[in-house]
């Protein structure tokens, strides 16, 4: 695996981005329609000095949020990742996903697949879809580009290589996003119980598909990180293409091996190592689908 590098598209990308957001306010991408309700600044964790207990905090910062996640790293370096999202990105991310029922009720049988995937879906049966996590991932990377660019500095501090730094970037996920299951609908909108990435972020939470998501697309911001996403029964994990150490979980695709990564947390668990639950989903035989993050 090479040195792990920025892809200067995305920075290109990003910046746009951000000149195009200096106006616009924070919006209604933070609140949830149903049950929940966030606090600009929150700190998970505990209170008591412990420094190995994963923490966050979330603050309103002119036109956008300033972020921190507090973790340990699989090297016991206890790190924090600071970094700000601007609110065009989340409010972008948060209505180019999901569909509404209206939207439905004017849908033609001809055009359904096309209409579901510019909605960030993919359509299994005609009457069944499914939130398309390589999708999500592909059109959200360049807005995580800030927190990639906070990873490559805490790479340069630590001295990490590609795989600590992989690792790094797994336990904050793991442990400072906080586990919950999004809803299948939000008002009367639909997201398939999936957050976009920089939704999940500027909330604090997610699941594991939202998780894998956004490993996916901080990850996709480096070159020579190859990724996919592993769908299993219920459950959907991360892998990361390399050559697995003795013991790792992996899978194969195209001839290539690919080392799994279980998002979801909230266990601490590096690079490699999965659930005995997870093992057992990987050796069925239908309901597994290995997915690119990349465009082939």
């Amino acid at each position: 695996m090479k040195t792990i590098e920025m892809r200067a598209a995305g920075l290109a990308l990003i910046s746009i981005a951000l000149a195009a957001g200096l106006s616009n306010p924070l919006g209604h991408w933070l609140y949830p329609a149903q049950g929940w309700e966030l606090t600009y600044e929150q700190r998970g964790g505990s209170d008591d000095g412990d420094s190995e207990s994963p923490s966050q905090r979330i603050q309103k910062n002119g036109n956008g949020l300033d972020l921190e996640y507090g973790f340990l790293s699989f090297e016991r370096d206890r790190l924090l990742a600071k970094f700000h999202l601007n609110a065009k990105d989340i409010q972008d991310s948060y209505e180019e996903f999901g569909y509404l029922d209206n939207d439905l009720d004017r849908l033609g049988g001809d055009n359904q697949a096309e209409f579901f995937m510019s909605k960030g879906f993919k359509l299994l049966r005609s009457d069944t879809v499914s939130a398309d996590i390589p999708a999500l991932v592909q059109r959200n990377y360049p807005r995580l580009l800030p927190l990639a660019l906070e990873f490559e500095r805490i790479r340069k501090e630590h001295e990490y290589g590609p795989w600590d730094t992989i690792g790094a970037v797994t336990a904050m996920v793991q442990t400072s996003v906080v586990y919950q299951v999004p809803p299948r609908q939000e008002g009367d909108k639909h997201i398939g119980g999936v957050l976009p990435p920089p939704v999940a972020l500027a909330r604090g939470w997610g699941d594991c598909d939202t998780k894998s998501a956004i490993l996916g697309a901080i990850m996709s911001n480096w070159d020579g990180v190859y990724a996919v996403g592993v769908g299993l029964p219920g459950h959907y994990l991360i892998g990361i293409q390399g050559v697995p150490s003795r013991g790792d979980a992996y899978v194969e695709r195209k001839g290539s091996t690919y080392v799994l990564i279980e998002a979801a947390g909230p266990a601490w668990s590096p690079p490699g190592n999965v659930s005995e639950q997870t093992l057992a989903k990987l050796s069925l035989t239908q309901g597994v689908s290995i997915e690119p993050f990349w465009q082939e």
